[in-house]
């Protein structure tokens, strides 16, 4: 299952720390830095519950891509600047619009970081036998009810309307690239 940090990976392990306060089973099993790093903090074999999904606890390895989400738009006089959902500044230009649940302007996910997660998670379907498969961003269990037999690669937004991960943001295309080796 793949979800955000929404942070820097410096503040999400800081909130994995201290707002979780070491409760293992809220951590994901894997995190994939913009720099391409990947770490793990959970067996895979572990359940983890940082999906937030309950029907999928037992059957999902939770891979977190280091990724701020959405930033709003806002204007102090003649001044314009973005903030991130939790109401932080930044100097960050880089965005991604796209007009999705309400939002416009999304963090980029890099090339590198999607080379590590199509590494990652080639290795985990065939250590595993999971379907080299993923389905493409928007599409939901309330759209897609096969989705629940779907085998393959998920993220949260495929499971449930209210997550906005993976946004929009994320270049199915070039992840299936590497992932799928399609040209």
């Amino acid at each position: 299952m793949l979800q955000n940090s929404y942070n820097s990976f410096p503040n999400y392990l800081n909130f994995l720390t201290s707002y979780i306060g070491g409760n293992h089973n809220e951590y994901p099993h894997f995190i994939v830095t913009k720099d391409g790093e990947i770490f793990q903090f959970l067996d895979e074999t572990h359940i983890s519950h940082i999906s937030e999904i309950e029907n999928f606890y037992k059957m999902s390895i939770n891979i977190v891509l280091e990724n701020n989400g959405y930033f709003t738009k806002v204007y102090e006089g003649d001044k314009e600047y973005f903030i991130d959902w939790i109401g932080n500044k930044t100097e960050q230009s880089d965005f991604i619009y796209k007009n999705y649940k309400t939002y416009n302007y999304w963090d980029s996910y890099t090339e590198i970081q999607l080379k590590s997660l199509s590494n990652l998670c080639t290795y985990l379907c065939d250590k595993y036998g999971i379907e080299k498969d993923i389905y493409s961003h928007n599409y939901t269990i309330t759209e897609l009810p096969d989705i629940r037999n779907f085998r393959g690669v998920l993220s949260r937004s495929n499971v449930h309307l209210k997550f906005l991960d993976l946004h929009d943001g994320f270049d199915h295309k070039l992840f299936r690239k590497y992932f799928l080796k399609e040209k």
